[in-house]
């Protein structure tokens, strides 16, 4: 047991000195494992990780490589734009100057996906450490939620919709289906870790006990906070994975009758699903399908101030509001005065006027609040960034680095985030850059550490 602590401790040789990538490497665990149980020890850990990880990469051998690291160097440039954005608009919406400041630096936590690959390192027990805290943290807070709450384990069908511990239901639906697919991609992995070695029967049915119920209860979670989008989301990553599943299993003999039997247990579970709770789930699926008639008819003015409404109406006002500076935005928290200042005509009212009312002072659209925010230049760095990791994880899955059932899990978890955040504005929350830096950090972590490496 020693040794295998050392050896999980022990700081890489890319990596100097060895205290601060110990330091480091236990704050971004602890980082990462609590922000949706203990959030505000979570975000003083923030100034320690990236503290370690300025002495890291200053004292690393391989300064020169980290430098040039495309990650970092968007970064840089992401923070010069800032200095065209910010200015602007401080002077635009001075009421909103100091929280103009607060929200630039919120966006660009995003790019806590380096230090988090710094210190993960494409090691393979400590990234399976950091996820499995990352997806315990969010459990134990619905979990604990529901202790405190027990009503909610018998009201799946009532109206009532609780955020489960998180900021509100539509947060703790996309946490809960996250967890859900990294189990349906890991468990195995989890309770292999959990159950290391020449384990006994007792300890091997206890892992997989553990990983059925944290499954049982993020599915019960997910129907309860009745978060359509999580919904959708998870229904496309469903499809993708059967198709994936089929064309694996009759282009390879050796899986074929494991993974059709898998494809099989899925369709049965969906199908007794389906009758089990149908009624409620098509229910909500088609509680405002009238609103989406009039969005095919074409005329916002008939389209009613409803969830999905209010989306269309605020699209629509946020899209003229861009083309009005395009290139370098409003301002990262300019949303919320260009919303309430909105003449935009909803029946006899404004969109100002509703948004006043119901506090709704987002455009509820990751990708369009950027647009708003940082204009095209500054979206272009964000797209770049995410492309950069993406390549990274797929050259390190090609050389063998990353396990085929992490890349799958990276790939699920990715098309799930480009739906729910078609919907929402997560980017504008400690969802977005949380679930950004696990999993951006793992993916990218790989490729860092080959990189690091090779250029010794």
């Amino acid at each position: 047991m020693p040794n295998r602590i050392a050896l999980f401790m022990g700081p890489p040789p890319a990596h100097s000195p060895g205290w601060a990538y110990r330091i480091g490497l236990i704050a971004t665990l602890l980082f990462l494992g609590c922000w949706s149980v203990l959030f505000e020890v979570s975000r003083q850990l923030e100034a320690v990780v990236l503290v370690m990880f300025v002495i890291g990469a200053v004292c690393t051998p391989a300064r020169g490589r980290m430098a040039r690291d495309p990650l970092l160097i968007l970064l840089v440039i992401w923070l010069l734009l800032q200095c065209v954005t910010l200015p602007f608009a401080m002077a635009h919406f001075p009421a909103f100057a100091d929280d103009q400041i607060t929200s630039m630096r919120h966006l660009t936590k995003l790019f806590l996906v380096l230090p988090v690959a710094w210190f993960l390192y494409g090691h393979h027990l400590r990234t399976g450490l950091a996820l499995g805290l990352f997806l315990m943290g969010m459990v134990m807070t619905a979990l604990v939620y529901l202790t405190l709450h027990p009503q909610y384990w018998f009201q799946l069908t009532a109206n009532n919709r609780p955020t489960l511990g998180f900021k509100n239901w539509e947060h703790a639906g996309v946490a809960l289906g996250v967890v859900l697919i990294a189990l349906s991609c890991l468990a195995p992995r989890f309770t292999g870790w959990l159950r290391h070695g020449e384990a006994s029967t007792g300890w091997k049915s206890l892992s997989a006990a553990l990983m059925i119920a944290a499954f049982g209860m993020s599915a019960f979670g997910v129907l309860l906070v009745k978060t359509r989008a999580s919904w959708l989301g998870l229904i496309l990553v469903i499809i993708i994975s059967l198709t994936g599943l089929l064309i694996t299993s009759l282009r390879k003999p050796a899986y074929r009758r494991r993974g059709l039997s898998l494809c099989a247990l899925i369709i049965i579970a969906i199908g007794l699903l389906s009758v089990v709770l149908g009624p409620m789930l098509l229910t909500r699926m088609t509680a405002e399908s009238g609103v989406i008639r009039h969005i095919l008819q074409g005329d916002l003015t008939d389209i009613p101030m409803t969830s999905i409404g209010f989306r269309i109406h605020a699209w629509y006002y946020g899209i003229q509001t861009w083309l009005e500076h395009p290139w370098f935005g409003w301002g990262p928290k300019s949303h919320i005065p260009l919303l309430l200042q909105s003449m935009h005509p909803v029946g006899q009212g404004t969109l100002g006027d509703i948004a006043a009312q119901s506090n709704l002072r987002h455009f509820h659209n990751s990708y369009l609040s950027l647009l708003i925010a940082n204009g095209l230049a500054g979206t272009a760095v964000m797209a770049a960034a995410v492309g950069v990791i993406i390549r990274g994880a797929l050259m390190a899955w090609r050389r063998g680095d990353m396990p085929t059932d992490i890349l799958v899990f990276l790939v699920l978890f990715g098309v799930f985030w480009a739906v729910v955040n078609s919907f929402e504005s997560y980017i504008n929350y400690d969802t977005g850059y949380f679930m950004a830096a696990m999993t951006g950090g793992l993916a990218y972590s790989f490729h860092l550490r080959h990189r690091l490496e090779s250029s010794r």
